[in-house]
């Protein structure tokens, strides 16, 4: 993987999910990829009758973003591993920002809820990967089945802790 000598993070992140990348597809994670990809395949339709001229960039950063977040749900619903469904929610993040930062023709406004829109979702992404971790190593597995049958076992105290951190993390994003 080119890039991981000069320590580029997204190269470091791509390289991890994808040595862990294990697809888990059942009947419940099918059914929420159908669902995302009539959305995603509606939302492309409509787009293609054109945008405003005031838009920035003729939607084209736009586009990239709504298959940003396309790719990243369908990563999340399918993944079998909790390094590859964190590569996936980090990339439907990503997405959004994208769609924020780009979208409208003001572009201090967007710029600044695009920052806003990063640190929030970066800040609860930390959550999610303390609790998942914390559980992750309860179930001595990254498998999302193991990682969600662990919180049985946790202690009260810590399984509220756990709680707490995946609530906040998932909330926020």
């Amino acid at each position: 993987l080119h890039g991981l000598s000069e320590g580029n993070v997204t190269s470091v992140w791509l390289a991890l999910a994808l040595a862990h990348a294990v697809v888990r597809i059942d009947a419940t994670s099918a059914a929420f990829i159908a669902i995302i990809s009539a959305i995603a395949l509606a939302t492309s339709v409509y787009a293609l009758g054109g945008k405003a001229r005031d838009e920035r960039h003729q939607g084209r950063a736009g586009a990239a973003a709504a298959n940003l977040i396309w790719i990243g749900s369908i990563i999340v619903c399918s993944s079998g591993d909790v390094w590859f469904f964190l590569f996936g929610w980090e990339m439907v993040a990503l997405g959004f920002y994208a769609a924020i930062a780009y979208a409208g023709n003001d572009e201090s406004a967007a710029g600044i809820a695009a920052y806003y829109t990063l640190v929030i979702t970066h800040v609860a992404g930390a959550g999610i990967v303390a609790g998942l971790l914390i559980l992750a190593n309860v179930a001595h597995s990254f498998g999302v089945v193991e990682v969600a049958a662990a919180g049985a076992v946790l202690e009260p105290a810590a399984r509220t802790a756990v709680f707490f951190l995946l609530l906040a993390g998932f909330g926020a994003k």
